[in-house]
């Protein structure tokens, strides 16, 4: 029996000792000063490896033999990139590239110091040759390409939001032409917006619309949906699952539906699935098939994160879910979404997002959770978080903030807390009591009310 005990005890000790052996230093005295992240030299590194992630992507990527890098200067090379909180990490390789260090991650708000312009937006055609856009906030000129195909012909600048080519005769006959257009700005603190996207195709002041065909041999085999080519020019081929699925463009004319779904996190079910062949704008040329197929994950989906929150005023909180890797947080204001963000933790941090910021505004939140390499299918969606205006909590609830609310369908319940609070005045108490069930008020005009009840419970 002693031996037993004795030999299970060094077993113990030997898977131990191989566990805490094969645990990887850490680089030391890394330092954040501002936007300079430094380090010392760790013995046997090659290179040391930074890796930059926006909302779950990787936006940079860099290796480099220093001990110091500027994060800001790096993410500043590219323009397109805008302000945010990014995830930064840091990890030493060694000669073969192998990864000889923990990886040391951190949390960096990046604000750049220009500001890309907005994009266009209602790209159109008036009279068939005038080409009309919105006007961008703080612009004041835009750049016109005119198209033929995937050529530009022309381009002007103009400090109108139209520019007509009635009289210019630059258009040729019987040619298909389009245009997208891009904002500037004199202020150096603005840099150019993204071009549009191109306009609908005209063709001699008249609209062109595609004529939809057919794909043959459309057929879905088990997990497999095929199809023959379609010779159109520069044609490629959208499938789509629908009921929370997602959706993939390629040029082949084959489809695995069961990798797809690994891939995407879909949960079990039966689900929409839908082809077309789309031009290269992006507008279908053929009409769409559509099928039902049936998806068995290969395990759980994971659980919908419950008891969202704020706290701290500015920090989106819920429940942690087992087997997540990521959780999406999508951030309403005023009950519209607005942006999102992926974080690896059950929490949120917009404690430096301006966007958050705006006096008066109504956020709340939303939470799917994700796995790693979608191995179990994402979670639903959450219910709504409490609302927050100001870092304060208001109320909770789904709210049509563009419509009024009926009082007799909250009368009883705002009549149950009001009665068994005392700090409430007796004229709010009368108001409340003698609306007429027929009567509409809108909630912007309750909620201070019930601002004292939900601050003080």
């Amino acid at each position: 029996m002693k031996t037993k005990i004795l030999v299970i005890i060094v077993f113990i000790i030997v898977i131990a000792s191989v566990c805490f052996a094969n645990e990887l230093p850490e680089i030391q005295n890394i330092t954040l000063s501002g936007d300079v992240l430094s380090w010392d030299e760790f013995e046997g590194a090659s290179k040391y490896d930074i890796e930059i992630r926006l909302e779950g992507r990787r936006v940079r990527n860099v290796r480099t033999t220093l001990k110091y890098f500027n994060i800001k200067n790096n993410l500043s090379s590219n323009p397109r990139l805008d302000s945010g909180a990014y995830i930064v990490e840091l990890f030493a390789v060694d000669e073969n590239a192998t990864i000889i260090t923990q990886k040391f991650e951190f949390e960096y708000y990046y604000n750049p110091d220009f500001v890309k312009l907005n994009t266009p937006t209602g790209i159109d055609w008036i009279n068939g040759y005038k080409a009309k856009w919105n006007a961008v906030d703080n612009a004041d000129s835009y750049i016109i390409e005119l198209q033929i195909g995937q050529e530009t012909i022309i381009t002007r600048e103009t400090e109108n939001i139209f520019y007509d080519f009635t009289n210019s005769n630059v258009i040729p006959e019987n040619e298909i032409y389009r245009f997208r257009v891009k904002a500037k700005s004199s202020d150096e603190k603005y840099i150019d917006s993204d071009y549009s996207k191109r306009s609908q195709k005209m063709m001699d002041g008249e609209e062109v619309v595609n004529e939809l065909i057919e794909i043959q041999n459309v057929i879905l085999s088990g997990d497999i949906l095929s199809w023959d080519t379609v010779d159109i020019e520069g044609c490629y081929y959208h499938v789509g699952i629908l009921n929370g699925g997602g959706s993939d463009i390629l040029d082949a004319t084959s489809f695995n539906l069961r990798d797809f779904a690994k891939r995407i996190g879909l949960k079990s079910g039966t689900h929409s699935v839908s082809l077309e062949a789309r031009d290269e704008d992006d507008m279908a040329v053929s009409i769409e098939y559509k099928f039902e197929y049936v998806y068995e994950a290969d395990y759980p989906q994971l659980a919908t994160p419950t008891n969202l929150r704020w706290e701290n005023g500015y920090t989106a909180a819920w429940n942690a879910v087992e087997n997540a890797f990521e959780y999406v947080c999508l951030v309403y204001i005023n009950g519209n979404f607005a942006f999102s963000k992926t974080v690896t933790d059950n929490y949120a941090n917009f404690e430096d997002d301006d966007r958050i910021k705006e006096d008066n505004a109504i956020y709340s939140f939303k939470i799917y959770a994700t796995s790693y390499y979608n191995q179990y299918p994402r979670s639903e969606y959450s219910e709504g978080s409490p609302y927050m205006v100001n870092g304060n909590i208001c109320i909770k609830g789904d709210i049509n903030f563009n419509s009024s609310i009926d009082i007799a369908d909250i009368r009883l319940v705002l009549q149950a807390f009001i009665n068994s609070v005392n700090y409430f005045s007796n004229e709010s108490k009368y108001f409340l009591m003698d609306m007429n069930e027929d009567k509409t008020i809108n909630i912007i005009d309750i909620r201070l009310l019930l601002q004292q009840f939900v601050n003080q419970n």
